[in-house]
């Protein structure tokens, strides 16, 4: 492998580390509820941000929709 090459190589993996990483898409309603999957904002959303936070996971997105959360 020639240094150019080497250097392409090492540009690309460098890029792809800087990349953020694309997690899954949890929702949380206050119509929702802690039995559902939390996949979908209108009929699959988790009603509790706790249950959300301990379920959601590492590089995963939790939407929060409007509303009061006790």
């Amino acid at each position: 492998m020639t240094p150019r090459s080497k250097l392409i190589v090492f540009i690309c993996l460098l890029a792809g580390l800087c990349l953020p990483a694309h997690g899954a898409a949890y929702y949380v309603a206050t119509t929702g509820s802690d039995a559902n999957g939390g996949t979908n904002p209108t009929n699959d959303a988790w009603l509790t941000l706790e249950y959300a936070v301990g379920t959601a996971g590492v590089s995963n997105t939790i939407y929060v929709g409007p509303g009061d959360y006790n």
